[in-house]
């Protein structure tokens, strides 16, 4: 895609250059950096999922830290949860409250939603509650972690949840019974994260303090696959591209990419100036988002590797950021309660 193609007819002034980003600004006004970079022959090339983002709503309906967010299938409703011990619906559109699940003796630390979003999920403590959506049943308990479930996920066909915790273990559960269908421990510390490939055929685990290594299993028989060795720092997520293909994670202030079969290191991303809380990557696997403690998003091409652009405004740090599936959305929630959401614009090829 050349710039011409990225801003059809509208003027455009060249404001700076660099060896990988050029300045430029249009008849509107509005400045756009625009990353480049090279392809197998060594020619400039344009990062294909360019981004502008626009702030469109900012939400302070928490009364404490917002740590965990979730989007519906359907791009719609925004799930949050905060250390204010709720849980709350929103209309991702308007920024509305739909609707607050209360009563939470501990911190909802993660809130997932199935692939067909009938179902919710959220860690609270030592055990995980299942909602059915659609029937507003009391939520189903899952209990057998010794220490606070930190991370939760559920498989693309919504059978198979899984949880990982500071106890060490990963746990694996049938969504519809309720019972443990096994438990990982080889982990030689606690657990940070746990993501399941949209493939449904990897589940993958994290750990930090000593052990800071990421392990890769085939999800069906709970068999090893692949172990990435100690990082040089902690692990605070993961997530996985839609064609399950590549594995990010964030360690300390980057974001690294891997080959999920293979376990190589393909690239890290470097711009955060304080250790990384959160990433995501969206449904077309273009584009990833990171945020942390330096207080702001940070939008990145996977394709090129090149940082795409910087959102700022959080005045604390940003704990939990999402991608709407329909790619149009990226909501971030901060301390103090506050959750950012922005409109996402992919120049057209």
């Amino acid at each position: 895609m050349t710039i011409q193609q990225m801003f059809k007819k509208k003027l455009i002034v060249l404001l700076a250059i660099s060896s990988t980003t050029v300045i430029l600004t249009i008849a509107t006004g509005i400045v756009y950096p625009v990353t480049i970079g090279r392809s197998h022959s060594q020619q400039p090339l344009l990062a294909q999922s360019w981004q502008e983002a626009q702030l469109t709503q900012v939400i302070s309906g928490h009364r404490s830290d917002v740590n965990s967010l979730a989007i519906s299938p359907d791009s719609k409703t925004l799930i949050s949860s905060s250390k204010d011990k709720t849980i709350k619906f929103w209309n991702l559109r308007d920024g509305r409250l739909q609707r607050t699940i209360k009563g939470f003796t501990r911190t909802p630390s993660s809130v997932v939603i199935s692939a067909d979003g009938k179902r919710l999920a959220a860690a609270t403590e030592r055990q995980i509650n299942i909602w059915n959506l659609e029937t507003g049943a009391p939520p189903r308990t899952l209990k057998g972690h010794t220490g606070i479930v930190r991370s939760i996920a559920i498989s693309p066909d919504g059978k198979i949840l899984v949880s990982g915790s500071p106890d060490k273990t990963v746990m694996v559960w049938d969504v519809l019974t309720g019972k443990s269908l096994g438990t990982i421990t080889e982990h030689s510390d606690w657990v940070t994260a746990v993501a399941i490939s949209p493939d449904g055929k990897h589940l993958v685990s994290a750990s930090g303090g000593s052990d800071r290594s990421i392990k890769i299993w085939d999800l069906s028989t709970l068999e090893l696959r692949q172990t990435i060795s100690k990082q040089p720092g902690q692990i605070s997520d993961i997530a996985i591209s839609e064609d399950s293909k590549i594995l990010v994670t964030s360690v300390d202030k980057t974001v690294k990419l891997w080959d999920i079969n293979s376990g190589e290191e393909l690239a890290i991303l470097e711009s955060h100036s304080a250790p990384i809380l959160t990433i995501a990557i969206s449904a077309d696997g273009k584009t990833i988002a990171s945020a942390g403690s330096d207080q702001t998003i940070k939008l990145w091409d996977v394709d090129s590797r090149q940082l795409l652009r910087t959102l700022s405004g959080h005045d604390g740090w940003v704990w939990s950021v999402a991608i709407s599936p329909d790619g149009n959305t990226i909501v971030s929630g901060g301390e103090y309660g506050t959750i950012r959401i922005w409109s996402l614009v992919r120049q057209s090829d």
